[in-house]
């Protein structure tokens, strides 16, 4: 019976240090938002945080923590620089859930320069990996009346749609680790 107090001591102990240096980890950080839903399916409350570093660092960085079997939440992805973010008005960075219960990142320029730009990242939980289902670009030079271009990727239909045309690609939904701002992706960098 000692054994047992001791060893649900420990567990307890643990967790709860386990949470401190978490907390403690975001509390070093600017958060930009946070959504709850239950992205693993086990009926618990899970939760991503988008924060960054400061506001002189132009990049964000997704937390996601996903629940355990004793209701601990236990963190599942940490992607750095999924999107470009600046503290500056319009130039900021924000975290939704959709109807659909996919996280939702958006960034954009809006207000600085002749480059105005706003992007929509979605990013669903599949085969126990989160994975990036979609991405949209609406951009626009301010001194060029007629350049703007819009484009929607859907990895998961493997369809694209540039400046309305609609164009098929490869449909493999790009880890969200591997995502980093991609300027790689067929729409291009902001």
């Amino acid at each position: 019976m000692i054994n047992k107090a001791v060893h649900t001591i420990f567990i307890l102990s643990t967790t709860l240090v386990v949470a401190n240096v978490q907390a403690r980890e975001i509390a070093r950080q600017i958060t930009l938002g946070s959504i709850q839903s239950d992205w693993n399916g086990d009926g618990k409350i899970d939760k991503a945080i988008l924060v960054t570093r400061d506001n002189k660092q132009p990049a964000a960085t997704l937390l996601v923590y996903l629940s355990n079997k004793s209701k601990n939440l236990n963190r599942k992805l940490e992607a750095h620089d999924i999107v470009w973010h600046s503290g500056y008005a319009g130039q900021g960075a924000s975290l939704k859930l959709n109807k659909r219960n996919s996280i939702v990142i958006y960034a954009g320029n809006t207000s600085v320069g002749r480059h105005r730009w706003r992007s929509k990242l979605t990013i669903v939980y599949r085969r126990k990996k989160f994975l990036v289902a979609g991405y949209t670009l609406h951009k626009r030079d301010t001194l060029k009346l007629n350049s703007a271009t819009t484009c929607d990727i859907n990895y998961l239909a493997g369809k694209m749609i540039k400046n309305n045309k609609t164009l098929w690609i490869k449909n493999v939904a790009p880890d969200v680790k591997l995502w980093k701002n991609n300027p790689n992706n067929p729409c291009g960098a902001p």
